[in-house]
């Protein structure tokens, strides 16, 4: 049996999409870009790892700090900045400020503390 999440086509046929609506499609940058899948998949993890470490996860603070880090090497910049941007606004209405001050550094924002 398929799934509705490995079948784009059932998942269009029951929503009520065209037939064909699904066979092929792209997820397309505010600038226009196409982003790779797997770009997709590293940028949701992350929003995951940020919003979990906003929410006083300290493993998600650690996690959050590794994917940046490798996101860095493999991510698209404009795509990089773009998350970038919305985290930092994020990060800086945390409470919590040793925290915040751990992202902050990691997003460029603020000196490294040796």
């Amino acid at each position: 049996m398929t799934s509705l999440a490995s079948s784009p086509a059932l998942a269009a046929s029951a929503a009520g999409l065209p037939a064909g609506y699904g066979d092929e499609y792209r997820v397309v940058s505010q600038r226009g870009s196409v982003i790779a899948p797997a770009t997709l998949e590293r940028l949701e993890l992350l929003d995951d790892a940020l919003f979990a470490a906003l929410a006083g996860d300290g493993h998600a603070v650690e996690a959050f700090l590794s994917l940046w880090g490798q996101a860095a090497d493999d991510t698209p910049a404009e795509l990089l900045e773009d998350s970038r941007r919305h985290y930092v606004r994020r990060v800086r209405d945390l409470h919590d400020r040793e925290v915040a001050e751990r992202l902050l550094a990691a997003l460029g924002e603020l000196s490294s503390a040796a």
